[in-house]
C-alpha cells in the first residue's frame, strides 16, 4: 500500500469502499487466525475468537468501525511507524477494558518468543488494517 497520512483527502466510490471493507475483513481474520495459532492454549482467547466468528455472521461492520474508532483515529502515526514498543510501554493507558489488557499482556509474553519475520508479519497486518479502516471512513 502507498504511504498515506491522516490529513490526505482520498476520494472513494461505493465499489472501492466495498473492496476496502472486504479486504479489511479478510485481513482481520487472517490476524485473528495467526493469533489463535500462537495462543492455542489460552482459553480466554479461544472464547474471544469464537465470539468474533459469531459476530462476523451477525454484525460484520462492527469490526471495521471498532478498529477505526479504537485504533486508527487514536494511534495512526504510531502504527504506521511500526512502533510496537509504544504499545507495550503504554498498555495501561491505551487499553481500558481489563479483558483486553489480559489478551495484550499475554501477547507481550508470546511476542518475545516470535522470530523477527513473524513480528514483521503482524506489524504489517496491523498497518494494513489501520490503512484500510482509514480509507473506509475517509470523508471525500
Amino acid at each position: 500500500m502507498n504511504e498515506i497520512s491522516m490529513n490526505e483527502t482520498i476520494p472513494i466510490d461505493k465499489n472501492t469502499k466495498k473492496k476496502v471493507f472486504s479486504a479489511f475483513i479478510d485481513m482481520y481474520f487472517e490476524l485473528l487466525n495467526f493469533m489463535k495459532s500462537k495462543f492455542e492454549k489460552h482459553r480466554d482467547f479461544n472464547i474471544f475468537y469464537q465470539k468474533n466468528l459469531l459476530l462476523k455472521k451477525t454484525n460484520i461492520k462492527l469490526f471495521i468501525k471498532t478498529w477505526h474508532n479504537s485504533i486508527t483515529t487514536l494511534y495512526f502515526n504510531e502504527i504506521m511507524k511500526g512502533d510496537i514498543q509504544y504499545f507495550f510501554n503504554n498498555v495501561n493507558t491505551i487499553v481500558e477494558a481489563e479483558y483486553l489488557k489480559k489478551y495484550f499482556n499475554y501477547f507481550k509474553e508470546v511476542y518475545v518468543t516470535l522470530d523477527k519475520t513473524l513480528i514483521e508479519y503482524v506489524i504489517n497486518l496491523v498497518q494494513k488494517l489501520t490503512k484500510l479502516s482509514f480509507l473506509y471512513y475517509k470523508k471525500e
